[in-house]
């Protein structure tokens, strides 16, 4: 993400801690070059640090690589939080954390603030540099401690966590910026989406004119509360269950609102006196009456379902410095939709803004928002494994001939068809 020399788009870079950064960037290739391997990648390291610790280590290493199916996996990040740049990364298999380091580097000097390694016998030696807690006497002592108490049992934990849970500042920090980090992958279903309306006025507000904006049909986003039936909330469920159901869902504190989640779909209850209500989110429509109707979120198109997805992160990374990252951005949306939505990202946004935004595409359409230095392309190479290349490392001309050559396969990062279909006899017995 650091910029290049380029000085098109000048205005897609941001200075921070002496550093010309970039605030997007975009992943091209062919279907199982890699694209979505990489967000993966980035999220199973940032579920280490965040999320509980697990008895099992989930170690995939590469599989079409026999000398090194038993190599530890390494995962490293660069990155700047509050003008500080930090060097965090660790090594692990199946069966440990073999090494996790963290430095912070100012200009050409990285000073070490900690190194931890476990041996194959499953012993943690942690070592904290005498840097830490130079201003809080507290702070050092937690650190040793933590540092200390790290053995055998803990060989599947990293250290970091360990020390943000010491509320220890410098590493609350670092730990922060991974919890901050959101993905987005084709999948996901953001259906809390009524909680933050109830609460942010302006979120909904937004919603309501970005959708109308974007010519979906929709006039006016809002939320409604129904009369709760588990006969028709729960409506295949046994009525046995749907009796536990209600009996759970009558002790709800008055006026509170709850999240109860069954068969994977969440439902949000508030109690009113001896009523239950069903708090909805949805799309208000005109009729041809000049009336309006509404709609459940679940009777909207898939694209116009994407778009609720994908909203709410401009919405954050104009009112936050997040880093977001979307595995096929351009997923059931029009050409048109992706680039209204990468515009608004690229040439909106507070100048002072700090927000990154990661994706990968097909659409190459998209190309010509960018800089050549934001265009990234992943290929696989001869051992099957990804490649990932900057279009800055070619020659361009303009957009027109970079898109056509793109697609006739000059820079890589595009389907290898050997073959059509069916140009094989036995392919096309019937």
């Amino acid at each position: 993400m650091v910029a290049s020399d380029d000085t098109k788009y000048n205005d897609h870079k941001s200075e921070v801690d002496g550093l010309s950064v970039l605030r997007c960037a975009a992943l091209y290739g062919a279907n199982a070059s890699g694209k979505s391997n990489l967000i993966k990648s980035i999220d199973f390291a940032r579920s280490l640090v965040v999320q509980e610790h697990s008895k099992r280590l989930f170690y995939k290493p590469f599989k079409l690589n026999g000398a090194q199916k038993d190599e530890p996996s390494k995962f490293q990040f660069l990155f700047i939080k509050n003008n500080t740049t930090y060097d965090y990364g660790f090594s692990m298999n199946w069966d440990r954390i073999i090494d996790e380091w963290l430095y912070r580097i100012d200009g050409s000097d990285e000073e070490i603030l900690f190194t931890r390694s476990t041996d194959k016998d499953g012993l943690t030696t942690a070592i904290i540099s005498d840097s830490v807690g130079n201003n809080d006497i507290k702070d050092r002592k937690k650190a040793e401690l933590v540092s200390e108490t790290i053995g055998v049992k803990q060989k599947k934990q990293l250290l970091l966590p360990k020390l943000a849970e010491s509320n220890i500042k410098l590493f609350e920090t670092v730990y922060d910026w991974f919890q901050e980090i959101v993905i987005i992958y084709p999948d996901t279903k953001f259906d809390i989406h009524e909680i933050r309306s109830l609460r942010d006025k302006q979120f909904l507000q937004f919603l309501s004119n970005a959708m109308h904006q974007l010519g979906t049909g929709i006039n006016k986003i809002v939320y409604v509360e129904q009369d709760f039936d588990t006969n028709t909330t729960f409506a295949d469920l046994p009525n046995e269950l749907k009796d536990k159901i209600y009996d759970v869902i009558s002790d709800i504190e008055e006026d509170t609102i709850a999240v109860f989640e069954i068969s994977n779909k969440k439902h949000l209850l508030k109690r009113e006196g001896s009523d239950i209500k069903v708090i909805k989110l949805m799309t208000k429509h005109q009729m041809d009456n000049g009336k309006f109707k509404n709609f459940e979120m679940s009777e909207e198109s898939d694209g116009t379902q994407r778009l609720f997805d994908i909203l709410p992160m401009i919405f954050d990374l104009y009112s936050n410095n997040r880093v977001y990252l979307i595995d096929e951005m351009d997923r059931s949306l029009h050409t048109m939709l992706s680039i209204n939505i990468l515009k608004q990202f690229l040439n909106d946004f507070p100048s002072d803004n700090k927000s990154q935004l990661i994706f990968t595409s097909h659409d190459t359409n998209l190309m010509d928002l960018l800089r050549d230095d934001e265009i990234w392309l992943v290929q696989k190479n001869s051992k099957h494994s990804s490649e990932i290349i900057s279009l800055y490392d070619f020659e361009t001309d303009d957009r027109l001939s970079l898109i056509k050559g793109y697609l006739n396969g000059r820079f890589g990062g595009v389907p290898n068809i050997k073959n059509g279909i069916f140009n094989d006899k036995k392919s096309r017995r019937v």
